[in-house]
C-alpha cells in the first residue's frame, strides 16, 4: 500500500508540474499535427515554431498524427488535439503531465489572404505564447517590436481559452499578419446583394439608375436631381422598394447564403431637400441636422425586409449631419448603425461631453452599434491620446457595440507607442483597466520600464492638459482646415501643437530610460526606437515652422526639409513614423510643403502635369463613370444622358497657383460639351468653388487651352465632363493636359 500511494503522489506531482517541452534548452516534446493540415492550422504551426525558437532557440520536430507516437511529451495542434465544441476563433489550451493540447474553431480559408477567415487554433497559440513565454506586440518588427525573452526550459500546466468579445474586428491600415497577432481580428463574412463588402453603398448606382430613376438621388436648393455626386433621396419608397429588391434576387440566387442590406450614405453629407426628406426631418433640429431622416430610412428598409426575414440585418452610419440619435422612435436591434465619432481626440470638455452623449442616446435607441472612427490623427508628434480612446471605446462596449471598424490608424509606434498598443491589445482583453494596458506595454522595455513610463505619461498629461489649445490652435492657424482629421492638415500647425522646446523636455526622460536599460542591448535598442521617434518629430516640427512663416526664405525651407529627409533616409527605423501617409497626395505634408514628396535635386520644381495623348489606352488620366469610350487611341464622348466623364487626377495642389488645361480636340456632328471643374479642401467636403469651361471644338482638331485660378484653400479637384447630346454627335479628344503653373 504504501508503494501504491507513493507511486500515485508520484504521478500526481508530475502532472501537477505540467508538460515539460523544453528543459535546458533542449527540445523535450514533439508536435503533432492532422495529417492533411488546414491553412489556419499551417499557420498557426508556423507562428508556433517562430516563437519557440525565438525565445528558447529549439525547434520541435513535427509529425503528422498517424506516424506520431501515443507516448511522451507532445503538443497535439489544431484537429489533432481532439478538442471539441470550439465555436468561431475560440482558442483553447489544455496541459496535463505529457500532453499540451492547442486547437480552436477554424475557417477553412486561406488566413493570410484574407481576414474573414477565422483562425481560432492560431490565437490559440497567440494566448498560449501569451500566458508561458511573455510575447508582447509593441510593433510590426520581428526583432525590437516583439517582446520574446529568452529561456532554457518550458514547462506548461492547466488549461485556459479564448474567445474573440466582437463579431467582426478591422484595422484598415495595418498588414494582416500585425492585426492577427496583435489584435486577433476575427470577422464574419457579411454579404451584400452587390458582392460589396461594405462601406458606402451607393457610389456606383448612378451608372444604373440615373437614367431610369433620377429621383433615387438628392434634390439640390434648385429643386434639381443631382446625378453625378452626393447623397441619396433616402426617404423615397421606390429607393427602398429597389433595394429589398436586389436583395431578394440575391437570396433567390443563393439560398444557402445569408444577404444583409447596406445602407451606408455615400461619404457625404445628407442633404436632400425633397418634401419627403424635409418631412422625416426631426421638427426640432437644427438646420442641415438629417439625424432622424436617416435612422426612418434604416428602419423602413428593415420592416419592409423584415416581411420575408425577420432576421434580416440592415447596416447604416451615424456620421457627418446625421450622427445624432433618433428623437421620437426606437430602432431594431437588427438595425447596425456604424457610429463615426468627430476625429477630435485629444477631447476638450465640450467635445468629450457631447460624444458620449451621442454614445448613449444610440444606446437607448435600441439598435446594435458599430465603432467606425477615423484615427489617422497626431502626425509625427509623441501625442497620447490613449486615455480618450479609452474612455470612448469603453463607452461603445457599453452601448450594446458588437463591430470595431477602424480607419487609420496613425501607425507612427514611435511616438503613438503606448496609444497603438491599447487600441490593438483591447480587442483582446476589452475588459481590462487602461492602467493594467499601458503597464503591460512599460513592461516590455524590461528594466527601462518605470523611465518609459514617465516619458509617456508626460506626454498624456501634456495632451490631457492642453486639450483645449489642441482645437483652438488649428481654428486660429488654419481657419480653413481645422474642421477636418488634424491628421490631414496637421503639418500646417504641428510647430503650435508641439514646438521644439516642448519636444525637447521629453529628452530627459529617455536618456534616463536609457541608463536603465545599459545592461539590456535589447531594451536599449527599443528605447533608441522611442528616440529616433522623438527626433523625428523635432526636425519636423522645425519644418512645418520654417514653411509657415511668411518670412522664411526659399533657402531655409530646403535646407529644413533636407533635414527632415535626411534623418529619414539613414536614421529613422521602419515603424517609427507613418512617412507613407504624411507624403500621400492631399495629405499633411504635401499641403503644407509644397515640394515635399520630389527628389532633393528638384525640389524647387513642381511636375509638369499629368495628360493623355494618344495610344492604345490612356495614359495617366483614368476616365469613367459615364458615357466615355476609348477608341483608336482616342478619348470619345459619344451622345448620352447623362453626359459624364470623371477625370481622377493626381496633382500635387498647393492653392493658389493656375491650372493649365490644354485639350486636342474635334467636335462630330456639331457635339459640344463642358468641363466641370470642382475645388474641395481634401478630403471629402462639398465643393467651395465650381468653374465651368465651355468649349465648342471645330470639326478638325483644335488646340485650345485655358487658364483657372485655384483659391489658396483647395487641396483637391474633381473634375468631369458634363452634358447632352443628339445622336450622331460626340466630341473626340486626342490629347488632354492638366499642369499647375509654377509659385511666382
Amino acid at each position: 500500500m504504501k508503494a501504491a500511494a507513493l507511486i500515485l503522489a508520484l504521478v500526481l506531482s508530475t502532472a501537477a508540474g505540467g508538460a515539460t517541452l523544453v528543459e535546458g534548452g533542449l527540445a523535450k516534446a514533439v508536435v503533432v499535427v492532422p495529417d492533411k493540415m488546414l491553412p489556419a492550422e499551417e499557420m498557426a504551426l508556423e507562428e508556433l515554431n517562430a516563437f519557440i525558437f525565438k525565445s528558447c532557440g529549439v525547434k520541435f520536430e513535427v509529425l503528422h498524427e498517424s506516424k506520431a507516437p501515443k507516448t511522451g511529451a507532445r503538443i497535439l495542434l489544431g484537429r489533432a488535439a481532439g478538442l471539441k465544441g470550439l465555436s468561431r476563433g475560440e482558442g483553447r489550451v489544455v496541459a496535463d503531465a505529457q500532453v499540451v493540447r492547442i486547437a480552436g474553431g477554424d475557417d477553412h480559408g486561406h488566413p493570410k489572404n484574407q481576414l474573414k477567415v477565422a483562425t481560432g487554433t492560431l490565437y490559440a497559440v497567440y494566448e498560449f505564447l501569451d500566458r508561458e513565454l511573455g510575447v508582447r506586440f509593441l510593433w510590426p518588427d520581428m526583432n525590437d517590436g516583439i517582446v520574446c525573452r529568452p529561456r532554457k526550459n518550458l514547462r506548461v500546466a492547466g488549461s485556459y481559452g479564448w474567445k474573440p468579445s466582437f463579431e467582426n474586428v478591422r484595422i484598415r491600415k495595418f498588414d494582416r499578419l500585425w492585426v492577427r497577432r496583435a489584435a486577433r481580428v476575427v470577422s464574419t463574412q457579411i454579404n451584400y446583394p452587390d458582392g460589396g463588402v461594405g462601406g458606402h453603398a451607393f457610389e456606383n448606382w448612378r451608372k444604373q439608375y440615373a437614367e431610369t430613376n433620377p429621383d433615387f438621388f438628392y434634390m439640390n436648393e434648385a429643386g434639381e436631381r443631382d446625378l453625378f455626386s452626393g447623397p441619396m433621396c433616402v426617404a423615397n419608397p421606390a429607393l427602398h422598394a429597389e433595394i429589398v429588391r436586389l436583395w431578394r434576387e440575391a437570396r433567390a440566387k443563393e439560398p444557402g447564403k445569408v444577404f444583409a442590406i447596406n445602407a451606408c450614405e455615400n461619404d457625404t453629407k445628407g442633404k436632400c431637400r425633397c418634401e419627403l426628406c424635409t418631412e422625416w426631418n426631426a421638427p426640432e433640429a437644427e438646420p442641415g441636422d438629417a439625424s432622424e431622416r436617416y435612422a426612418h430610412f434604416y428602419k423602413a428598409l428593415y420592416e419592409l425586409a423584415a416581411k420575408d426575414d425577420p432576421s434580416v440585418r440592415v447596416y447604416g452610419y451615424a456620421y457627418s449631419n446625421y450622427i445624432n440619435p433618433p428623437r421620437h422612435f426606437t430602432l431594431p436591434e437588427n438595425v447596425i448603425v456604424g457610429f463615426v465619432p468627430s476625429p477630435k481626440l485629444p477631447y476638450d470638455k465640450a467635445s468629450r461631453k457631447e460624444v458620449h452623449g451621442l454614445i448613449d442616446g444610440w444606446r437607448k435607441s435600441g439598435c446594435t452599434l458599430n465603432y467606425r472612427p477615423n484615427l489617422l490623427d497626431g502626425y509625427a508628434m509623441p501625442a497620447d491620446i490613449s486615455t480618450d480612446y479609452y474612455a470612448e471605446f469603453q463607452a461603445m462596449r457599453s452601448a450594446r457595440m458588437k463591430s470595431v471598424d477602424i480607419d487609420g490608424p496613425n501607425a507612427s509606434f514611435a511616438t503613438q507607442g503606448p496609444y497603438l498598443y491599447v487600441l490593438s491589445r483591447m480587442m483582446v482583453h476589452p475588459d481590462w483597466s487602461l492602467e493594467k494596458l499601458k503597464d503591460e506595454y512599460y513592461s516590455a522595455f524590461g528594466p527601462a520600464k518605470e523611465a518609459v513610463r514617465e516619458y509617456w505619461e508626460f506626454w498624456n498629461r501634456y495632451a490631457l492638459d492642453n486639450a483645449e489649445m489642441f482645437h483652438e490652435v488649428p481654428r486660429k492657424h488654419n481657419p480653413v482646415r481645422h474642421s477636418m482629421f488634424f491628421g490631414f492638415h496637421y503639418a500646417f500647425y504641428a510647430h503650435h501643437l508641439f514646438p521644439r522646446s516642448k519636444l525637447e523636455e521629453g529628452i530627459p526622460y529617455l536618456k534616463k530610460a536609457m541608463a536603465a536599460a545599459k545592461g539590456s542591448p535589447e531594451d536599449a535598442r527599443r528605447v533608441r526606437f522611442l528616440a529616433a521617434g522623438l527626433r523625428h518629430a523635432i526636425l519636423c516640427s522645425e519644418c512645418c515652422r520654417v514653411y509657415q512663416d511668411k518670412s522664411a526664405t526659399k533657402e531655409s525651407k530646403v535646407a529644413a526639409l533636407k533635414a527632415v529627409r535626411e534623418f529619414r533616409a539613414s536614421k529613422l527605423p521602419r515603424y517609427a513614423s507613418n512617412v507613407e501617409m504624411f507624403t500621400k497626395p492631399g495629405f499633411c505634408e504635401m499641403l503644407a510643403w509644397p515640394y515635399a514628396s520630389y527628389d532633393p535635386a528638384k525640389i524647387d520644381d513642381l511636375p509638369s502635369g499629368v495628360k493623355f495623348d494618344d495610344g492604345n489606352r490612356p495614359a495617366g488620366i483614368p476616365v469613367g463613370r459615364g458615357a466615355v469610350k476609348f477608341k483608336n487611341g482616342l478619348i470619345v464622348f459619344p451622345a448620352g444622358k447623362p453626359q459624364h466623364g470623371n477625370l481622377d487626377l493626381d496633382l500635387p495642389l498647393p492653392g493658389g497657383r493656375d491650372l493649365v488645361c490644354t485639350f486636342v480636340c474635334r467636335s462630330v456632328g456639331g457635339g459640344q460639351h463642358r468641363l466641370v471643374i470642382k475645388e474641395l479642401e481634401f478630403p471629402r467636403i462639398p465643393p467651395h468653388a465650381t468653374t465651368q469651361l465651355k468649349f465648342k471644338p471645330k470639326e478638325e482638331w483644335t488646340t485650345c487651352v485655358q487658364k483657372v485660378r485655384i483659391k489658396p484653400e483647395t487641396t483637391a479637384l474633381q473634375l468631369y465632363f458634363e452634358g447632352k447630346m443628339s445622336p450622331g454627335q460626340a466630341v473626340e479628344y486626342k490629347e488632354m493636359k492638366f499642369e499647375l503653373a509654377r509659385e511666382n
